[in-house]
């Protein structure tokens, strides 16, 4: 399993919880950013790389928010005229 595709089922859970508006929240804003403890800091990891391709075993991780540029776009909708 990718690790893009694991982010994704596990916020799917958390939906189900008892924080279930603050994961809306952070998904409406805020791209998931899986990171794991290595060499005292945490370190990105690639969501195109499996468990196992990025060597995590009993390693501690997080998920952090990295803000979603299309959010700060400005979407423009034109309503249809009226021809009365």
């Amino acid at each position: 399993m990718q690790i893009g595709d694991f982010l994704r089922d596990f916020l799917k859970i958390l939906l189900n919880g008892l924080g279930s508006e603050r994961v809306k929240a952070f998904r409406q804003r805020y791209l998931p950013i899986f990171q794991v403890y290595r060499n005292d800091k945490f370190i990105d990891v690639d969501s195109n790389l499996t468990i196992a391709g990025a060597g995590l075993n009993d390693d501690l991780c997080q998920i952090r928010g990295e803000k979603d540029p299309s959010f700060d776009r400005v979407l423009f909708s034109i309503a249809p005229h009226n021809k009365g």
